[in-house]
């Protein structure tokens, strides 16, 4: 993130100035505008899907990488292969 010295420096890159760095938030709740998109947690800055499994829905439960992903090997598909790359289970 860009380096400021006031949330004025940050416009287009975050609303905040924290600790010299333009930040979109520095808690939870300044991302509940993003819930929709499934960005509701504040992770180092910016608004993420998840910082953990619990911040994740049933239908992608894990939390990697602060996205929520279906899988992360072949065994966490019931019948289909794990596409690794897109955290998907795919024929």
């Amino acid at each position: 993130m860009p380096e400021c010295d006031s949330a004025l420096e940050c416009e287009g890159e975050g609303l905040l100035c924290e600790e010299h760095s333009c930040a979109a938030c520095n808690e939870d709740s300044q991302c509940e505008q993003y819930g929709s998109f499934g960005r509701d947690v504040c992770v180092m800055g910016s608004c993420e899907e998840c910082k953990a499994p619990s911040d994740c829905p049933a239908e992608t439960p894990w939390c990697v990488g602060w996205r929520c992903i279906q899988c992360r090997t072949n065994d966490d598909c019931a019948s289909h292969n794990c596409n690794k790359a897109r955290g998907r289970c795919e024929k």
